[in-house]
């Protein structure tokens, strides 16, 4: 009886999503800097970057620069352009960046 309690308990806490996954890291090869993604998230949301555009839901972990790169829609596109946000792991500043070909 104990141990239908017991699994009952569990499974409400896995289907109500108690139970988290580990968090997304980046982590700088060199200093061993950390960020986790949902950090990124709120420093691009919260900073310039928000002021340059909008997150489309692409994010690139690069652990050589220890950087996200965080993709977004630019709210002033530019032609033959496309506009991300860097986010530093070490200084924690979110920058936009423009590519241009």
């Amino acid at each position: 009886m104990n141990f239908a309690i017991i699994v009952a308990f569990v499974a409400v806490i896995v289907l109500t999503g108690c139970v988290q996954s580990p968090e997304t890291l980046c982590i700088d090869k060199n200093t061993g800097a950390k960020l986790s993604l949902s950090e990124a998230k709120s420093l691009v949301s919260s900073g310039v970057c928000a002021q340059e555009g909008v997150p489309d839901g692409e994010y690139l972990c690069s652990g050589e620069r220890g950087t996200w790169a965080v993709n977004l829609a630019p709210k002033a596109p530019q032609t033959g352009c496309w506009l991300s946000c860097i986010v530093d792991a070490n200084t924690k500043e979110a920058l936009p960046s423009w590519a241009c070909t």
